[in-house]
């Protein structure tokens, strides 16, 4: 799986080839991957060895490397489809409203009318060009409506649901 990573407003294609090997904007490079706990790694890469720290942000991750604070915005391969059909789920959060971020078949829904949900809670699976992706809740909130069933084919855009 394909990757773009941002880091000082520089984007680059990041594809992991194998254990001790990376392709960055199509050049290999030997690098290796160590974890050492939950959020600590060694990161070896072309014969250097980084100390790493990473803390998840909703935005993609804050690495300190060898003690200096990094941003990383991380986008995986269904995340850069999404920006490219113009879905990111960040636009349409503010309104409550959930909507289709592609074409596709509502698999499972996985909240009912009335139920409390966290942001990042999954709401839903659709199902586009045989990837299964799962709706996550862009907020905390309740849910108001559900504006669609299971097996149901939806457009991109379509009023899934809606949070209040």
């Amino acid at each position: 799986m394909k990757y773009q990573a941002a880091i000082h407003q520089s984007a680059f294609e990041v594809e992991p080839l194998s254990t001790d090997a990376v392709s960055i904007n199509g050049a290999k490079k030997e690098s290796r991957l160590v974890q050492l706990s939950e959020r600590f790694y060694h990161f070896i890469y072309e014969g250097k060895v980084f100390r790493v720290e990473s803390v998840k942000t909703d935005d993609g991750f804050n690495f300190k490397i060898n003690g200096e604070l990094v941003s990383v915005e991380v986008k995986d391969e269904l995340q850069l489809m999404l920006d490219k059909m113009g879905g990111s789920a960040k636009k349409k959060a503010a309104s409550g409203d959930i909507k289709a971020p592609m074409p596709g078949l509502v698999v499972k829904l996985s909240v009912s009318v009335g139920e409390s949900v966290k942001k990042g809670q999954g709401l839903l699976i659709l199902e586009a060009m045989k990837m299964q992706n799962e709706i996550k809740s862009p907020t905390d909130g309740v849910v108001k409506e559900i504006k669609v069933s299971e097996k149901q084919a939806v457009e991109k855009n379509h009023l899934l649901m809606k949070l209040e």
